[in-house]
């Protein structure tokens, strides 16, 4: 990989997903102490970067200083392929989590960090 600076990494299925500050999602594997790139998704969420990635169930989710939540699923021949993309209404949106059975993003508006359903679109306070 030339110059590639990662913000953001997890491990699902059997790839290693990074995210760069470019805003890419590259899938990678590990094959004798070198590591492949078996997909690359270059700018998917702009220039500012991919802030965070999270497994949850069999999907992969990213979300980025660009204000979207994209949601990837593995398909046939081991490929991944982008779900959805929702933007939130914010700029920057730092992480996503599930609370209480529920997906949440945690975003910068301002000074403040929000905590916001992804669903229902409600603030959580």
């Amino acid at each position: 990989m030339k110059q590639k600076w990662f913000t953001a990494a997890c491990e699902w299925c059997q790839f290693w997903v990074l995210g760069d500050r470019c805003g890419g999602l590259h899938m990678v594997t590990l094959e004798e102490e070198e590591l492949v790139i078996e997909q690359s998704m270059p700018k998917l969420h702009g220039r500012m970067g991919v802030t965070d990635l999270r497994v949850e169930g069999e999907l992969l989710w990213s979300v980025g200083r660009d204000g979207f939540i994209r949601s990837y699923s593995l398909g046939g021949e081991e490929t991944v392929t982008m779900l959805q993309a929702l933007h939130v209404g914010y700029d920057w949106v730092a992480s996503i989590r599930m609370v209480w059975d529920e997906l949440v993003c945690l975003v910068w508006h301002g000074a403040r960090l929000l905590v916001r359903t992804v669903e229902g679109d409600t603030e959580v306070r």
